[in-house]
């Protein structure tokens, strides 16, 4: 029973001294000598130090932020619309945009003149008494009935007023009636179901909005063409796995030009101190991507973080490069199979 034992502690002994020559092993710096890789032919790149790097290119749509347009109300239902200003196109403030017509229109003018005559009454009466009221020639309760009227027209009528200032055209027969944008801008459409008829959007308002797979980084810009806008807002809410990004106005750029909804591909910019190294330096080690990082007489592994890729390239992190390093770019694979113990290629 003994014997037993004892062979049993000496199997676990064994096995704790190998599993701590693997620790040791993995814990030791991944390093080779160059002259022990004999005749394998070794190529290497110098790394470039970035400000910032390029993503992979984003759908965006040139849009603006909600309630940023100034609307014109329906106040008039089941007219019959035309467009003077085409949905898209710049209009000045007082430029006609839309005209209506039919029975509905002559209603409403019809209605407006009476709560203007209307509110014009409750208006006398209310500053005749205002004095009256001071002078306590009128009692308080008829003062408060003379103030609610007169309070009561006015936002019904102020109501309509405000629909009214926008005619710059009435027929003669008062059939037809001529919208004019309230602003200088972009004319916007509405659907059928909105209750209003159009709005006009400030050109200072129109950005580029898309959206972007949740990462621990984020774009501080994008570009496209000969533009570069900076994106100035994330959507705190999450759509999915995407969250919206919002840039700076287009106008704020001289050299951004796009229309209304124009949609296009762009370039995010992403403004992190990386380095440019070659895909082919990349091997992958203890479940992580490292390369081979060049000194006088070997080649150490060093572990890299992959942020991006260009065009053959590799945007990395790492605290173990500096600019001007030397890294392998062939032999790669024969280099790392050297230091598994696994032979050359």
């Amino acid at each position: 029973m003994n014997v037993f034992f004892k062979g049993c502690q000496r199997a676990a002994i064994g096995v704790l001294l190998v599993l701590s020559g693997q620790s040791v092993a993995q814990s030791e710096p991944a390093e080779v000598t160059i002259s022990a890789l004999g005749a394998l032919n070794l190529r290497y790149a110098e790394v470039s130090l970035a400000s910032d790097f390029a993503g992979q290119p984003l759908l965006a749509q040139a849009s603006a932020y909600t309630g940023s347009a100034r609307p014109v109300g329906r106040m008039i239902e089941s007219a019959e619309m035309t467009w003077l200003a085409q949905p898209g196109s710049v209009v000045e403030a007082g430029q006609p945009v839309m005209q209506l017509a039919g029975s509905e229109v002559h209603h409403f003018l019809t209605e407006y003149d009476a709560r203007k005559s209307y509110f014009q009454l409750v208006k006398k009466r209310y500053d005749d008494n205002q004095q009256l009221f001071k002078q306590k020639a009128i009692g308080a309760s008829a003062w408060q009935e003379i103030s609610l009227a007169y309070q009561a027209a006015m936002l019904e009528f102020e109501h309509l007023d405000h629909f009214y200032e926008r005619i710059s055209q009435v027929s003669a027969d008062h059939s037809s009636i001529i919208l004019t944008a309230p602003i200088a801008g972009l004319v916007l459409s509405a659907d059928a179901s909105e209750p209003v008829l159009f709005s006009i959007l400030d050109q200072a308002q129109l950005r580029l909005t898309g959206t972007l797979v949740e990462q621990s980084f984020q774009p501080s810009a994008i570009r496209f063409e000969n533009c570069q806008l900076a994106i100035e807002r994330f959507e705190a809410v999450s759509e999915g796995f995407s969250r919206r990004w919002w840039t700076a106005p287009v106008a704020s750029e001289s050299a951004c030009q796009l229309n209304w909804q124009q949609q296009l591909n762009v370039t995010p910019v992403y403004a992190q101190a990386v380095y440019r190294v070659p895909t082919s330096a990349i091997v992958r080690h203890h479940s992580q991507q490292h390369l081979w990082l060049k000194s006088v007489n070997s080649l150490r592994l060093v572990p890299v973080s992959i942020l991006g890729k260009d065009a053959g390239a590799f945007w990395v992190q790492s605290e173990a490069l500096a600019p001007a390093d030397q890294v392998l770019i062939q032999s790669v694979s024969a280099v790392y199979g050297h230091y598994l113990g696994l032979g050359g290629e």
